[in-house]
């Protein structure tokens, strides 16, 4: 994996990040803020931080991931937020 920028993604790191953001597209566009049924496991992604939430479904780069976009948008660790938040985020500023 890139993390410094010296070495390219594989192709699997590359699918992983594409697959990461169709998820965040996907939940944003579901999530209605007036309706909590919205999004079926709205309460999953209010009680697991961003960083925890990818570390679990992206094993090897979730957090780094998680903690880079976090970082680049927010100017905060993705343990400083939850799922919900960056799918509200997302939402507010019409996806990605």
């Amino acid at each position: 994996m890139s993390l410094n920028g010296d070495t390219p993604f594989t192709e699997d790191e590359k699918s992983q990040m594409a697959s990461f953001f169709e998820w965040a597209v996907v939940q944003s566009d579901k999530w209605d803020p007036s309706n909590v049924s919205s999004l079926s496991n709205a309460e999953e992604f209010d009680s697991t931080t961003l960083e925890a939430y990818c570390q679990k479904y992206l094993p090897g780069m979730g957090g780094w991931l998680a903690n880079k976009m976090t970082g680049g948008l927010l100017g905060v660790n993705a343990s400083e937020v939850n799922a919900l938040f960056i799918i509200d985020y997302f939402r507010s500023g019409s996806n990605i």
